[in-house]
């Protein structure tokens, strides 16, 4: 909600507001970044849980947790 009210702003004031564009480190030139590039990136941030982990959490962790917030 704050990036929208960013932009927003910035587009009152006629300031150009780039949603997938950087500047290199030395600031002297742009990088865009494609769309097709920022789904592939989305995909491989996702985390996954190997199923014993899961499994884990789901007999485990969540059952002593629960019995331990019930006794508050």
């Amino acid at each position: 909600m704050q990036t929208l009210a960013l932009k927003k702003a910035c587009e009152k004031s006629g300031i150009p507001f780039y949603w997938h564009e950087r500047y290199t480190p030395e600031m002297d030139r742009e990088i865009t970044v494609s769309d097709q590039f920022l789904d592939e990136m989305r995909i491989k941030a996702r985390r996954t849980f190997p199923l014993y982990r899961r499994l884990y959490r789901f007999f485990i962790k969540r059952p002593v947790t629960l019995l331990f917030h019930s006794w508050r």
